[in-house]
Formats: C-alpha cells, sequence, structure tokens
C-alpha cells in the first residue's frame, strides 16, 4: 500500500483527513497543489485493492476515488464500502475520466448516492465540494456527540438521519436517507427539509418559522410522526415514519431528523393518493414499468395509430437467467434490487417513446415504436444484451446475469399485442437454444420448431414417467485398459428410446435430441436414476461410462447434483464419455472445470469412430480412456482406426469397443 501524509496542520491542531486513490502518482500530487489552501492532512493510495483497507485505518472524511483504474475500479470500490456499515458513511467523490461514461449509465443507481466531479479537474469545484464534505464531517461528529451512542445511529441500515441547522437547511445525511431519498451530498447539502415533504412550497422563501418541525423542537420538544410522505430526488415518494429530536440551543444544529420507510405490509392505512388503485393496475410497483394487463393496451393503442401507415412495430420480450439464483442465495431485496437495475439499463438503451412493461417474474417486454426495418430492432435488442451482461454492484457483491431477447413485428408476426407478444415469446425460446445473450426473430419455421419442441419434451417426459427409455448397461470389451486396473469389469450406459416419431437408438442423436430441444435436463434425471441404482449394486472392479456432450454435462452444475442426489459414488468409477462432435465447442472455462472433474477423480474420455476427433480430444481433456465404434468401415477407415488405437495405447490410455459377443 502506497500512502504518505503530506503536510501537517498549518496550527498544529489536529486536521482533517483527505485519501486520494489514484494509480497515477503525478496525479495525487496535482490534486494536492489544488487543495494546498485548505488546512488537511492528505494521504493517497496508487492501489485500488488496498484502498479499502487503507479507508478502514485512516477513516478519512473524504475518499478522492479515480474511477478507471486497473484491477478494481473505482465503481467496485463503492460497492464493497456501501456494503460495510462503518465505510458506506463516508463522503466519496468519484472523479471520472468523461463527464458521463458507459459505466456511469450501468451502475446509475449506485450513483445515485456519490459526488461525480470530471477530470480534468476544475480546481474551483473540487475545493467546494471538498469543503462540503468537511462540513458534513464535522456535523457527524456534533450528532454522534449530542446522541452520546457512539455512531450507531447514523450507521442504521434502515434508518435515515438528516441534520438540519438553524434556517432549516439539510447540513448532514446519513448512507441510509441518502439511499431512500435516491440522493447525494452534493444534490442535498444545503436543501431546505421543506422541499422534501409532501406539501408543495409556491414560494421564493422560506417559512421554516412557521414549520410544525421548527416549533415544536424551538420548544425543546421532540416530534414523533408515525406517517407522512418524503420526496425523492428522482420524483417518487416514500411513506415514513419520523421523529424530530432538538438539538442544543447554542450549536449550529437546529433538530435531527431520523426516519425509517414504512414498507407496504407494515402500512395499516397508506395515504389515499400514495398508490391509488389504478396505479396499481397499470405499472409494476417494483420496477415502475407497466404491469402486464397495461403495457398489452399500450401496443393496441399504438397499433391503432399506426394502421393506416407505414410505420412499424417491433415487441421484444426479454429474459433473464441466473436470476433466482440471486434470489434464493442473496435474497429478494437483492433480487429487487437488481430487478430495479435491469429497468434502468434497458432504459438507457431505449428512446423516450418506448415503453417497458414486466410481464413475469424475471420477464420483462420492450415496445420499439417506429421501426424502419430489422436491423433498427435488432440493434436495440444488442444494446440490451449488452448492458446486462455487464457486471452487477450491489451490497458488496460482483453479480451477472444472462439473457435472451426474442423479436416479433407489426404486423407481419401479429397485429395485436396477444399475438406479437406470444410471438416474441417463441422467438425467445429460439434464442435459448442458441445459447446465452443472445436475440431471435420471430419466423414462421420458428413456431414449428418450437411447438415440435414442446411436443418432444412433453413426450420425454411422459416416457421417462412410463418407463419407456429403455437404459441399460452393456459390457466393453479391451484391447487395452490403460489406467484401470486388471481384470476390470467396464459397462457403457445405453439408452433406447421406443417413440413412434422421436426414437431413437443411438446414443448420439438421442443426446442431439436432447440439446437441440433444450431438455438435456430430462437426460440428466435419467442417469441419476440409473447411477443411483448402479452404485447399490457394483463392486469395487466395476467402472460404468456415461455418454454426454460437454454441455449436458456442464449444465446446471450437473455434477453437484451427482454428489447431492448419490452420497455414496465413487468418482474413479465413473467414466463420462464426450461424443466427438462436441469436442470442438470447448470454450475455455468449461476445460477449466472438466478439469476440477478430474481432480475430483472422476474419468473423462471421448467416443469416436475413425478417430477423427482424437487429436482434439486430447488437446482439451486429461483423457483417461477412448471408446471406438465398431461400424461398417472400408479398408482406409480400419487402417486408421488400427493407428489411432495404437496410438492411443502407446499414451497409456485405455481402449474399448462395443462387446459384440
Amino acid at each position: 500500500m502506497m500512502c504518505s501524509n503530506l503536510h501537517d496542520g498549518k496550527d498544529g491542531s489536529c486536521m482533517s483527513q483527505i485519501l486520494i486513490v489514484d494509480d497515477e502518482p503525478q496525479n495525487c500530487q496535482d490534486i494536492a497543489a489544488m487543495l494546498d489552501d485548505l488546512d488537511v492532512s492528505l494521504s493517497y493510495c496508487h492501489r485500488s485493492e488496498n484502498a479499502l483497507a487503507h479507508i478502514r485505518e485512516i477513516e478519512p472524511s473524504l475518499v478522492l476515488l479515480d474511477a478507471d483504474m486497473p484491477g478494481m475500479n473505482g465503481y467496485q470500490v463503492i460497492n464493497q464500502m456501501w456494503s460495510d456499515d462503518d465505510l458506506r458513511q463516508i463522503p466519496v467523490l468519484l472523479m471520472t475520466s468523461h463527464f458521463a461514461d458507459r459505466k456511469q449509465l450501468l451502475h446509475q443507481p449506485l450513483l445515485e448516492v456519490v459526488d461525480t466531479l470530471p477530470k480534468p479537474l476544475n480546481p474551483t469545484m473540487l475545493v467546494d465540494r471538498v469543503k462540503m464534505a468537511l462540513t458534513l464531517k464535522a456535523h457527524q461528529r456534533s450528532i454522534v456527540n449530542i446522541l452520546d451512542d457512539g455512531g450507531q445511529a447514523i450507521r442504521k441500515r434502515h434508518e435515515g438521519v438528516l441534520a438540519i441547522d438553524r434556517q432549516g437547511k439539510i447540513t448532514f445525511a446519513n448512507a441510509t436517507a441518502l439511499a431512500l431519498l435516491r440522493t447525494n451530498h452534493q444534490m442535498i447539502f444545503g436543501v431546505y427539509l421543506e422541499s422534501i415533504f409532501e406539501e408543495p412550497n409556491h414560494q421564493v422563501n422560506s417559512a421554516w418559522t412557521d414549520h410544525p418541525l421548527h416549533k415544536v423542537c424551538s420548544q425543546g420538544n421532540v416530534l414523533q410522526v408515525e406517517s407522512c410522505l418524503l420526496y425523492c430526488a428522482d420524483g417518487s415518494t416514500i411513506q415514513v415514519k419520523m421523529a424530530a429530536i432538538p438539538m442544543d440551543k447554542e450549536g449550529e444544529l437546529s433538530m435531527v431528523i431520523a426516519f425509517r420507510q414504512i414498507k407496504k405490509e407494515e402500512a395499516e392505512t397508506p395515504p389515499e393518493d400514495e398508490t391509488p388503485l389504478n396505479y396499481l393496475k397499470e405499472y409494476d410497483t417494483l420496477t415502475g414499468t407497466y404491469s402486464r394487463t397495461a403495457f398489452e393496451q399500450v401496443i393496441d393503442d399504438r397499433i391503432k395509430v399506426n394502421t393506416n401507415t407505414e410505420k412499424k412495430l417491433a415487441v421484444l420480450q426479454v429474459d433473464l437467467s441466473h436470476f433466482n439464483h440471486v434470489n434464493e442465495t442473496l435474497g429478494h431485496d437483492v433480487g429487487d434490487r437488481m430487478l430495479k437495475d435491469v429497468v434502468s439499463r434497458m432504459r438507457s438503451s431505449l428512446r423516450v417513446t418506448d415503453a417497458i412493461g414486466r410481464i413475469g417474474g424475471d420477464v420483462f417486454a420492450v415496445l420499439i415504436d417506429d421501426v424502419q426495418n430489422h436491423a433498427n430492432a435488432a440493434a436495440i435488442a444488442r444494446k440490451i444484451v449488452g448492458a446486462l451482461k455487464e457486471s452487477f454492484l450491489l451490497e458488496g457483491f460482483e453479480l451477472y446475469i444472462a439473457c435472451n431477447v426474442g423479436i416479433a413485428t407489426f404486423p407481419e408476426c401479429g397485429k395485436e399485442s396477444a399475438s406479437l407478444l406470444k410471438n416474441a415469446a417463441i422467438a425467445v425460446d429460439g434464442a435459448k437454444l442458441v445459447g446465452s445473450n443472445t436475440y431471435k426473430f420471430f419466423t414462421a419455421q420458428m413456431n414449428k420448431e418450437i411447438l415440435e419442441r414442446v411436443q418432444l419434451e412433453a413426450s420425454l417426459k411422459h416416457s421417462l414417467e412410463r418407463g419407456e427409455l429403455d437404459a441399460s448397461l452393456a459390457q466393453l470389451k479391451s484391447s487395452h485398459l490403460g489406467g484401470f486396473p486388471e481384470g476390470a469389469h467396464v459397462f457403457e450406459l445405453r439408452v433406447q428410446w421406443k417413440h413412434p416419431k422421436f426414437g431413437v437408438n443411438n446414443a448420439s442423436e438421442l443426446l442431439d435430441l436432447f440439446e437441440r430441444y433444450a431438455a438435456v435436463h430430462l437426460y440428466q434425471e435419467l442417469v441419476l436414476g440409473v447411477l443411483s441404482q448402479v452404485t447399490q449394486q457394483t463392486d469395487a472392479n466395476t467402472y460404468i461410462l456415461i455418454p454426454f456432450t460437454i454441455s449436458g454435462l456442464m449444465a446446471s452444475d450437473f455434477i453437484e447434483l451427482v454428489h447431492k442426489h448419490i452420497p455414496g459414488i465413487v468418482p474413479s468409477q465413473v467414466g463420462w464419455m464426450i461424443q466427438e462432435d462436441s469436442l470442438g465447442r470447448i470454450p475455455a472455462k468449461v476445460e477449466g472445470k472438466l478439469q476440477k472433474m478430474k481432480a475430483a477423480g472422476y474419468r473423462l474420455g471421448v467416443h469416436t469412430t475413425i478417430g477423427n476427433a482424437l487429436v482434439r480430444a486430447f488437446d482439451v481433456l486429461d483423457v483417461d480412456f477412448v471408446k471406438f465404434s465398431e461400424k461398417e468401415l472400408n479398408e482406409r477407415q480400419q487402417l486408421l482406426i488400427s493407428m489411432s488405437q495404437e496410438l492411443v495405447k502407446q499414451m497409456a490410455v485405455a481402449v474399448f469397443q462395443e462387446n459384440s459377443a
């Protein structure tokens, strides 16, 4: 950690500490020069990953934080600070490299409570912000001293605290107050308290001396308010329970306001105009987007306007992936904040004439007005995908989700809201077949494929329930056992599906069906059932090889599911046999997972025909075995197989073939 005190107090007194976090030493020196006339102690830190430790060590009155640093950037530092009850009370001035940049748009909710200043820094603006921070710190100390609670009141995560001076102006807000009011120190400092209450103010001059809060507290009395509305910086309101506590008449502060938001389930009789019935019908109360019913009406209204014109509309369905994992592991509060951030990012990708609706728990729809062509709709879909795949900084966590977007255009894909939304949903399913963070346009062929997929998945489920998928173990013969012990009995799991329309006998074709129709989870369920039975019946010299594709093996943390459902499994007796067709699609992160499986004791192998995939297999896998299919081969292919088998044997890898005996 690089840090140093740059100068001492000019009168020998204890000075306020300011920490400058910037990876450029010259920037630290230049900022020091700008602040030279202030009686403050400056420290600096060149490595952002050390910033949190240094903040805890010196407890500065202000952190001047560079937004763009190698390693941990300024936004990530702020996110970590806001997860700590003590650090979140320290004001931060974020120094950005532009007046506004992409990261500011992505992390706008986080920046609502943080002041920003673009580089090059305006010295006058910098000095003013620092002076304000020092005043805030002084008032914070006064509150702590008067309340005599060691700062517990201002550190409460669910209780906002405001300090009010003799003129009725806000001179301090704790972190919770900033978050609840969706504001920052720069915006709220010096604002009259009257302006955040429900009643509008039409007069230029303050009428603070006539305000009930002032009248009660000036007599030395505490005022308790069971319910009132406060206006936030974004124009929304919150219902709060509030207490006004008078301060010492000799000090600068007249009172401290403590308030806590009343959640809807706690409110016995919410204010009449807080959430009108019409609002509940038209809008999602969490995200502020249209409800499904209202969104359908918006689509139909736009269609009526555009019916006799050449203008086109596009309806996009945006499905979030992995959101349930956030809800289940981190709680609904974090999940709710993420949904708000999702909507914020989507809005930044749209025009003001476009509309957003929440049509499911983690499903949104977007109406794009006046679409010139498919390229326009595709460009917006790409912007949404790009915005949502960036990290979300919430409660000290750096979280990632994925999404898929389906696009249906008017009038080609439907002439009313119901058909457009239905076809956008079908297009989403088509995008999911391609992979995460993709988009697809609806087509008639896609509709046919999706319907076929629904039929296939239903047939698979019914076949599994009725036991119509024939799972059996077939013993393999070996010409070389490699790392398997002498006398090992090696079996392959074979699955046949006897269905008049979809039925197949070949493992590779069956796996392809499962993957093509996004039904890999059904194959996984089948494998779990077979393994559960086999592990109870086999001895220590029996080994099971299970056909799988790479994506199927990696999907939904399958190996974790195996350990959860079959606690007695012996990994070294199980081999995952990768189909050669899937070997060319192994991303780097999957290679890491495969290595972890090897480290856990599992065996990895490849199923090939004439050895085409062996080079790739040995390149990306730590191969334990190779199974060669016995098919009718010509003389040249038989020669290739013989050569491949000899090569595999020389590498001390087991070689298996189907046992025709």
